[in-house]
């Protein structure tokens, strides 16, 4: 097991290009990142988003940006990092972190009626 581990959580669909979320074991230490504009009261962040977009100033540019994980950030235009090379193992390498895959869960098809019956008995 990794001393550090990175969780690929979900794609996001409402960000332009590919964006994927990250879970970061153990969080990013608020102040390694103080020079970024972290507060002091902020806690240590859990989530990063890699952000790969191509527009007129970034030509196939990666972005990261620490987020909560409803993949919420504070400002889109105020990257944690930006101008990343490298596909997302290799950033999340040179951050620290070892790329792990989650856990595949089966749900069965009828789990929505199993969780019904849970709650009529309950």
């Amino acid at each position: 097991m990794a001393e550090k581990e990175a969780t690929f959580i979900r794609k996001l669909r409402k960000w332009r290009g590919d964006a994927r979320l990250y879970k970061l074991n153990p969080p990013i230490p608020n102040i390694e990142i103080w020079a970024w504009n972290a507060s002091d009261d902020q806690e240590d962040y859990e989530y990063l988003i890699i952000s790969r977009v191509s527009v007129y100033e970034m030509l196939g540019g990666t972005n990261l940006y620490l987020s909560n994980r409803k993949a919420e950030v504070e400002d889109e235009r105020e990257p944690f990092k930006s101008g990343c090379s490298g596909d997302n193992e290799t950033i999340l390498r040179k951050l620290g972190y070892e790329l792990v895959k989650a856990p595949k869960v089966k749900v069965a098809k009828n789990a929505e009626q199993v969780v019904r019956a849970v709650r009529l008995e309950d």
